[in-house]
């Protein structure tokens, strides 16, 4: 079985495992891999570094970690200042213009990176509908000389989004990272469980310390909490020499283990009717593959995974001050929009003549204030949200209509009279 087969099989046997542990990085064409089983992601940032499906490990000794609490907020000094300070126009990364990029593997071809404005955030409105409903999380630990804490949370229950704070420290400093254009973090080395971005607090980030948002959509039907730990990433140099030290590996657990061992593994992980389907599937060398793969992983995460995770519950009652539009097809809160196409017909069919509800069919939203301005959150070439993602209502759901937006910018919900999307204008319940 060549290297890229046994990932994938990897990838069906210790899915949730690996998605855990993050074992596998995706290239700029499959960002967010991980979580494409369950929703589509509608591109939001092209030209960013193309990275190669690696898996790498280090070979490190474990070090003892630490748990503890933190008294107070350790990032800012108020939640006003926090919220004031991510949302606001002073982060470093506030405005762009539409920029082009080429893919080099493929002559002659150009994608936009689209425009996009902050703008200031309207003290009262921090101070009224947002800043409250921030909380401490106050958590920390230590691993290999790394300390990781994480600060403030807070969470809309109705569009299901939210920001984290927190901030990795090193007294050595801090290993390399990169930041794109609007300052989001490359290969940050945080690991978060739930579908989001990691964006830079320049004002607050030395050397020996990355202070970073993580802004978030949560999903309640996964039955898990948020889980923030240190990455691997943070202590591996990827490449085709630590692949190979992979292979290695695995070849080491096949022969250190029977296969009946490795089968018995197999089927304490997934069960007896699951070994039998994917037997019924496979040939009997991939079989063989998979059973060892599971004995793999648990070694691999022996051996590199950080111990410890930090876990937090988001207050389900937790809810912003919210508008709707069209009986509530669109739900706008001071930081997200949540939209469902299940009920609004124009959205039924794809630029391609292609019929299905589907929130990614939303091509242009504009937010329209009393006051007669507007809020253009997507338009051609312009894109102003953190994130655009496109998922269904249930596991059963083949159309995706659901469409959730992360705001770059807080907005005054009292002042919104319509939405426009597509041009058809939906006015405020």
């Amino acid at each position: 079985m060549t290297r890229e087969e046994l990932f994938l099989a990897i990838g069906e046997v210790e899915g949730s495992r690996l998605l855990r542990s993050e074992l596998t990085v995706q290239d700029s064409s499959e960002i967010q891999k991980t979580e494409e089983s369950v929703m589509k992601i509608r591109t939001r940032k092209a030209g960013r570094i193309v990275r190669n499906l690696i898996t790498a490990v280090m070979i490190v000794s474990m070090l003892a970690v630490t748990a503890y609490a933190v008294v107070g907020y350790v990032i800012f000094d108020s939640p006003e200042e926090m919220v004031t300070a991510i949302f606001g126009d002073k982060t470093g990364y506030d405005h762009k213009d539409i920029t082009y990029w080429s893919d080099p593997e493929k002559p002659g071809s150009q994608y936009t990176n689209p425009a996009f404005d902050r703008v200031e955030a309207e003290k009262s409105v921090v101070a009224e509908d947002v800043a409250p409903h921030v909380s401490a999380v106050g958590q920390s630990f230590t691993w290999r000389g790394y300390t990781l804490s994480v600060d403030a949370l807070m969470y809309d229950s109705i569009t299901k989004c939210g920001i984290l704070t927190c901030k990795l420290e090193n007294p050595d400093g801090i290993k390399p990272y990169d930041v794109d254009a609007t300052g989001e973090i490359i290969n940050h080395p945080v690991a978060f469980n739930q579908y989001g971005y990691a964006h830079i607090i320049r004002e607050k980030t030395t050397d020996t310390c990355l202070a970073m948002t993580y802004y978030f959509r949560y999903d309640p039907e996964r039955n898990r909490d948020m889980e923030v730990s240190i990455s691997q990433w943070t202590f591996v140099e990827p490449g085709a020499e630590y692949q190979a030290h992979i292979m290695e590996l695995f070849e080491e657990i096949k022969q250190e283990y029977t296969l009946e061992e490795a089968v018995d593994a197999y089927i304490d992980e997934h069960g007896q009717e699951e070994y039998d389907r994917v037997s019924a599937e496979s040939t009997e060398e991939q079989m063989t593959d998979y059973c060892y793969a599971v004995l793999w992983t648990r070694r691999l995460e022996e051996l590199y995974m950080c111990p410890e995770v930090i876990t937090i519950s988001p207050d389900r009652e937790s809810t912003l001050n919210h508008v709707s539009m069209a009986d509530a097809t669109v739900t706008v809160s001071p930081i997200s929009l949540l939209l469902d196409a299940t009920n609004l017909e124009f959205l039924h069919t794809d630029i391609h003549g292609q019929y299905g509800p589907s929130g990614d069919n939303a091509r242009t939203i504009t937010v329209c204030y009393s006051d007669g301005t507007q809020y253009e959150v997507i338009g051609e070439a312009v894109q102003n949200a953190v994130f655009v993602v496109n998922h269904p209502k249930d596991k059963e759901d083949i159309n995706y209509p659901l469409l959730t937006i992360m705001f770059n910018r807080i907005i005054d919900v009292d002042k919104v009279t319509s939405v426009i999307i597509n041009g058809v204008e939906l006015t405020v319940d």
